[in-house]
């Protein structure tokens, strides 16, 4: 006897309403599960100053109280996500990859910044593509500069990361690849959020994503394709 509540927490509202259901649930199942792709807050895994709030424990404390037997999610932000969520389990985007038509034998795997190159070496490694990290300096003048830490040209490249946002980061990375003479950009993402809007740069030949924060229908695009979870 077991039921599942399953959907995004995308707002506040979306985690009242799982906390409400959770409740009437609870009293007439042995088991309850929540199968929640995306959760909202996660970049919020910790306090960034002395008097930061702790957004993202708030959130998982709610969870916590509805008191499930397992929660699932998709490729949390950090390793921070699933250990504040009791019973939680996280899977990567590395179990959707064989609906992705890429020769990875061929391809190079760029990792966006450094907080995600453990994930990408990760699945580099799985598929056996090269990787080649991106790394964030800054000029004289205290202006950010992404470094490609290796040789591009001519070459199909992959771009593995858990979420777009507005999408800027992605769109400057790009066009630095093109101009080291990139064949074609491509970016596989978790949780396409596309808070700017559904547009794709120019300079990014396709996006995959999955529908867990924006549906099928919203995410209609000649440049991006859905990746079924």
């Amino acid at each position: 006897n077991a039921q599942y509540i399953v959907g995004s927490i995308k707002s506040y509202d979306d985690l009242a309403i799982v906390s409400y259901i959770a409740q009437i649930v609870r009293p007439h199942t042995l088991r309850m599960y929540l199968i929640s792709p995306f959760i909202m807050g996660q970049r919020s895994d910790r306090p960034f100053t002395e008097r930061a709030s702790f957004g993202f424990k708030y959130i998982a404390d709610q969870i916590n109280y509805c008191q499930f037997d397992e929660v699932f999610i998709l490729d949390a932000h950090s390793d921070v996500i699933p250990a504040l969520i009791n019973n939680c389990t996280s899977h990567s985007i590395e179990i959707a990859l064989n609906q992705i038509d890429i020769d990875w034998k061929n391809v190079i795997m760029v990792s966006p910044d450094a907080g995600a190159y453990k994930k990408s070496k990760k699945i580099a490694d799985t598929v056996g593509c090269m990787l080649i990290p991106a790394v964030k300096v800054r000029l004289e003048d205290g202006t950010p500069e992404v470094k490609i830490m290796g040789d591009v040209a001519g070459r199909d490249i992959v771009i593995i990361d858990d979420i777009y946002d507005g999408g800027r980061t992605f769109e400057s990375l790009s066009i630095q690849l093109k101009q080291l003479d990139a064949k074609s950009v491509n970016l596989i993402i978790s949780h396409g959020l596309f808070s700017r809007g559904v547009e794709v740069p120019e300079s990014i030949d396709l996006i995959y994503t999955t529908t867990s924060f924006r549906t099928a229908e919203e995410l209609k695009h000649d440049k991006i394709k859905i990746i079924k979870i």
